[in-house]
Parts: C-alpha cells; structure tokens; sequence
C-alpha cells in the first residue's frame, strides 16, 4: 500500500526480489499503526519531515520467515555482537527492528571499540516508513505490504507461540524502555516523588507502564500520574491498566489556561492527592503539541528532567528561562537503542507488564482496510463509541 500524497493510498501489486546475502525474507503477519504514520497519511509530513517521493509506511511489525541467503552474519566477537548469532530457520517468527544504521561510524560502535554506542542516531540511519533522507541516502520501504527482505541482523527470533499483535507492540515498547533508561537516577526516584507523563496514546500509555512495573523497587517507587484530553485514555491507564496511579483530565477550559497558570493547578491538584509539595521528578512529553512541550518545562521540581519523545513543528517556543533557573534537564529520546529490543522482548514473554494485549484496541485484516483503519485512529473513536487505542 503506497501513499502517494496527503490521505491517497493506492494498492499495487509488486514482485518480491529473491533475498540479498545476510537477508531474511519475511511475510509480514502483523503490524501496527503509529503517530507517524498517521501524520504522513494525513498530512504527508512527519513535523518537519517532509518526503520527497512516496512512502510504504509500517514499522510496527513481525513476520514469518519464508527464505534465508546466506552468508548470515558472523559469529559475535563480544558481547556487543551478540544479536549476529542467532540462527534462523524458513518459519521462525521474527519481530523486525526497522532501523538500520551503518554499523562503521562512531556513534555505532560499542564503547569496547572505541565508540559511543549509540546506533539510534547514527547519520547514516535508514529506517522503514520514515521520509527522512539519511546522509548515506536509501529509504527503506515500510512494512505495510506482503512481504519484504531485511537484515538478519536486525530481526529478533521470537519462540513459538509468540502472539503476533503483541509482536507488533514490541517496537513502541522499545521506546518506552528506552525513554525511561534515560532517566539515570530512575531507581532513586521513590514515593511520595512523582513523575508525570503527557499523554495517554500508546507510547505514553506503555512508559507508565514500564516504570510503574518495572521499577527496581515496586514497594517504594514513584507516583505515577498520567494526563490526556481523552477522559477514556485516563480510565483505561488508571483502572483497566493499573499502569498509572492516578490521572489529570486537560479539559479544553483548562487548556485556555496560560502554562504557568496549568501547571500551578496541576501541582495544586498533586498536592492535594500526594501531599504537600510533592517532588515531581520528571516530566514525559508524548504529545508533540506545542503547548503540551511549554507545559512540560513548567512542570518539574527545580533540578528535575523533561524527556521529549515526539518531533514537534520545526519552530517550538519553550520557556529555556525556566529550565536555566531551575537546572531542569532537558533530554530528547530517539526511538530505541542498544538491547532495548531484547528487553522489550523479556519483557512480554515473562509478563512483566499484564494487559499488554489490551493495548489493542482494534484489529483489521487485509491491506485494503488500511485507509478506514488510519481514519479511525484519526477520529480515536468507533462507531460504538469505543476509544481507540493501538491498531
């Protein structure tokens, strides 16, 4: 499924090449919908992304292997090497980490040869579904299609029995675990202290989740309290979920409010819940609206942290003063990097995190449904009035 221009998806048929060497062919089983793709569907731009030809979107995604080529990579040479031994088989259940970076550079070297190890941002990057030309050039196609070749490298064997909706959430989930081991300081952060999250969507909904249940110290951790426009969201996150504490509703009143004034009601309604003054440790930004990223740097105590999780439009005014007055950290969190993929992993096979399956809130099968599936995440609620969550 091709989008061409703003909300056009045209079906094509295609000829899958045979596998190049060290490549997987994959029939994709599963994939699921992200921000991103929606915002190249609906407005064929991701922030100040804007593709310069047409897009396969998806990167959400498991497969099943139907051909190998070898040579398959190498056998490790350290720890760092270890996702090239993996041995795949035609009918392995695959889940596909879609960014692939050039492997050579500093950033994508491991400490132990010489590098940062940090192949998220590696210049050369190319990742599915993203209109971003890398220095090196090549897009990769999305996921959003029969089949597809990718690295073996770069795809993580799964065990039988593995479901694939809850392999197409492993993706988002790596970002989640990623965002929250940028807060370094996350095992010392204990109650009565909180830690906010902006915005209840899939990514915001799985970060609550994975600091409320993967916390070093589940007896004594954090508060955790999220916030959304959707009231649903909130319920879902506090009482279906149990992946938050409690939530703020942002009505469109509150919304009006200029965010200093927000923020001061926020803390006052924190207060009222958690105490006197409590310690808000860290804020995590899920939105990409404008004014939730103002809001943001008005929300930590003096010497906490805003983590930023989305692009937001190419020009954002945020309140710098304030975070220079109050030695606030201001952390940007780019997708997923060094095994957060094989946590995300872990995590799901040893039901860290329970109702992880709930996170699907909808499901359509065939690629001729995809322009009704983008419009009913658009709209973020069915025709029963069911909210949407993760399709």
């Amino acid at each position: 499924s091709v989008l061409t221009s703003a909300q056009t998806l045209t079906l094509a048929p295609r000829l899958l090449p045979p596998p190049p060497p060290g490549h997987l062919q994959i029939r994709i089983l599963s994939t699921a919908l992200c921000g991103s793709d929606l915002h190249y569907y609906r407005h064929f731009r991701n922030g100040s992304i804007v593709p310069k030809s047409p897009l396969i979107l998806g990167h959400e995604s498991c497969g099943v292997v139907t051909a190998i080529c070898p040579p398959l990579p190498n056998p490790p040479t350290d720890d760092s090497d270890a996702r090239h031994s993996t041995v795949f088989e035609v009918g392995d259940l695959v889940a596909l980490e879609v960014g692939v970076p050039c492997g050579e550079c500093v950033l994508c070297l491991p400490p132990s040869k010489g590098g940062l190890g940090q192949y998220n941002i590696c210049p050369n990057l190319r990742f599915r579904s993203s209109g971003k030309e890398p220095l090196g050039g090549g897009l990769l196609e999305g996921t959003l299609q029969g089949g597809l070749n990718h690295l073996a490298s770069w795809c993580h064997k799964l065990p039988p029995g593995f479901n694939p909706h809850l392999a197409s959430l492993l993706e988002p989930l790596s970002v989640a675990l990623h965002a929250t081991s940028r807060l370094p300081t996350l095992a010392s952060i204990k109650s009565p202290q909180a830690i906010l999250v902006l915005g209840a969507g899939p990514v915001g909904l799985l970060i609550s989740a994975c600091l409320k249940r993967l916390h070093p110290s589940p007896e004594n951790r954090p508060k955790i309290v999220i916030m959304d426009i959707i009231h649903s969201r909130l319920d879902s996150a506090v009482h279906e979920l149990g992946w938050a504490d409690s939530s703020i509703l942002l009505t469109s009143q509150l919304l009006q409010l200029p965010p200093p004034d927000l923020a001061a009601y926020i803390h006052k309604r924190l207060s009222a819940t958690l105490g006197p003054g409590p310690r808000i440790e860290a804020v995590f930004e899920c939105t990409g609206a404008p004014s939730s990223l103002s809001l943001a740097f008005n929300l930590p105590s003096p010497g906490g942290r805003v983590l930023i999780l989305t692009i937001p439009p190419s020009e954002s005014t945020v309140p710098l003063g304030i975070a220079t007055l109050r030695e606030v950290d201001v952390l940007g969190v780019f997708r997923y990097n060094v095994g957060d993929y094989e946590r995300a992993v872990e995590v799901v096979r040893g039901g860290k995190i329970r109702g992880l399956e709930k996170l699907v809130s909808h499901v359509f099968k065939g690629l001729e449904w995809l322009e009704e599936a983008m419009e009913l995440v658009w709209k973020g609620v069915d025709e029963n009035g069911k909210g949407v969550v993760k399709v």
